[in-house]
Parts: C-alpha cells; sequence; structure tokens
C-alpha cells in the first residue's frame, strides 16, 4: 500500500463507514505503518492505545487458502501477540532466529 491515513479515513473507519473492502485495505496498511497506527491511537478516547491493541488486526488479515502465510506475516503476528508479555531475545531463541535478525524484521515491519 502507499497511501497513509488522512484525518477524514480515520474518523470514517471509528465511525464504521467505510465499506468492508476498504477498511480491510486500511486495517492491512495498520499491520505494518506505525505512523498511522499512531494517528488513530491519537484519535481514540483512552491516553494510549499500544501495539497489543491492535492484535485484532492479525486475526482478520485473511490467510491464504492453502494455510499458508509469508514469513513476515508470521513474524508480525508472532511480535504483536508476544512482545507485550516476552522479551526479544525469548522470542527470537524461540523462533530459531538472532536477536539482531528479528530487531531488524520489527523496525522493517514497523513495529
Amino acid at each position: 500500500m502507499s497511501w497513509h491515513l488522512d484525518q477524514a479515513t480515520i474518523v470514517a473507519y471509528g465511525d464504521g463507514a467505510l465499506d468492508h473492502a476498504r477498511a480491510s485495505s486500511l486495517e492491512a496498511h495498520l499491520l505494518s505503518c506505525g505512523g498511522c497506527r499512531d494517528m488513530i491511537a491519537a484519535t481514540s478516547d483512552r491516553d494510549r492505545l499500544e501495539s497489543s491493541d491492535f492484535v485484532f488486526l492479525a486475526a482478520r488479515a485473511a490467510a491464504p487458502e492453502e494455510g499458508i502465510v509469508s514469513i513476515d506475516d508470521h513474524l508480525r503476528a508472532v511480535l504483536l501477540k508476544w512482545s507485550a508479555t516476552l522479551d526479544l531475545q525469548t522470542i527470537a531463541d524461540r523462533l530459531g532466529v538472532s536477536r539482531k535478525t528479528l530487531w531488524e524484521k520489527k523496525r522493517k515491519l514497523g513495529l
């Protein structure tokens, strides 16, 4: 996705006024764009939303019919699920990658 959210889109999303296709596209974008997640979080009634508040997006992301997801999608889901409770080294050890590799992927994914 080469676009980012504007205020009107944020309001429409918050009001549930976007059609399914547009909302799904926006949510797919939020999975990898920390800046746009921050913009959504800033419009919340709560003081601050955290990355874990966006975990529902990973669950909504449509998995391919074959059940195969890309490595980036898998890492994104793992990081969103476990970053709040496990340190990066522990996650890296469980994935069988170095902490540096996982940190670089996390940065690339905007998490």
